[in-house]
């Protein structure tokens, strides 16, 4: 399940190309050396016990986030200290939007920079995905919204989570049958 989030409400949202039945985009490419039977006979005997992953399996837990006041320095430090790329904006526990490290060096030749805060530079459209929203599902919207980062929210519509590009790489990589 998907939700789009503005000023802090949670909205369902399905988007129409994760219509049920449709043909995945994201699968395995066969190798140019394989002829189509033995692409087919290894893919499935490489996939008997495949796992369908969702969010809750591949999301990092407690992300770090800031308020809708935070001072952009600040952000600025956190990104530089902890290597990510995108940060939760909460206002009172809800998700009211999302800052990537490209919003933060976007003002920072600003001559207010150091006034700015969160809220005057955060996304505040925000997709989110429940935390048993599949993760072929999240891959599809990653690729096809051209973002790199959707915030996870559980039950109550609170914030449990993030899944990142680099997260979908690190699970495709370290559950591929093509292993190095």
């Amino acid at each position: 399940m998907f939700y789009l989030t503005h000023q802090g409400k949670l909205m369902t949202y399905q988007f129409s190309y994760l219509a049920d039945g449709e043909t995945s985009i994201l699968d395995s490419t066969k190798p140019n050396n394989m002829t189509t039977d033995q692409w087919e006979k290894r893919k499935s005997e490489s996939n008997p016990n495949k796992k369908d992953f969702r969010a809750i399996d591949v999301m990092s837990n407690s992300p770090i986030t800031v308020t809708d006041e935070e001072l952009i320095s600040n952000i600025e430090k956190l990104f530089s200290k902890y290597q990510f790329r995108h940060i939760p904006v909460l206002n009172n526990g809800k998700i009211c939007g999302m800052i990537s490290d490209q919003d933060v060096l976007r003002h920072k030749g600003n001559g207010g920079y150091n006034y700015l805060k969160s809220k005057d530079i955060m996304s505040i459209l925000i997709i989110c995905a429940h935390v048993d929203t599949p993760i072929e599902k999240i891959s599809h919207v990653l690729l096809r919204e051209k973002i790199n980062s959707i915030p996870i929210v559980n039950s109550e519509g609170t914030l449990a989570g993030i899944i990142t590009t680099s997260d979908i790489i690190r699970l495709t990589v370290e559950n591929s049958f093509f292993k190095l």
